[in-house]
């Protein structure tokens, strides 16, 4: 790795995992399951592979970790995936 692997798109795909944590709580991908299998595996993985869209991890928590994450922003957890996929309809 070199300063030269290091520019605007770092910079990109930081924000992107930086608002993935915030909608969701996680990181777009597993971090133990990155570190074990090495450099070259994760970086090959965050290049190929398409994370899941946010409302798709919410909507695949188990309840109590659904509740904890909308509770922490401050919503009910239907109304949170609702939210983050762009259907809520609902009042505010």
């Amino acid at each position: 790795m070199t300063s030269l692997d290091i520019d605007t798109r770092s910079d990109i795909y930081s924000l992107g995992v930086l608002l993935y944590e915030l909608l969701t709580g996680r990181t777009p991908f597993n971090q133990k399951q990155l570190l074990a299998v090495g450099l070259d595996e994760m970086r090959r993985t965050i290049r190929e592979r398409e994370p899941p869209r946010p409302s798709a991890t919410l909507s695949t928590m188990v309840e109590g970790e659904l509740t904890t994450t909308a509770k922490l922003r401050q919503t009910e957890p239907l109304k949170l995936i609702h939210l983050v996929r762009g259907t809520w309809i609902g009042s505010s």
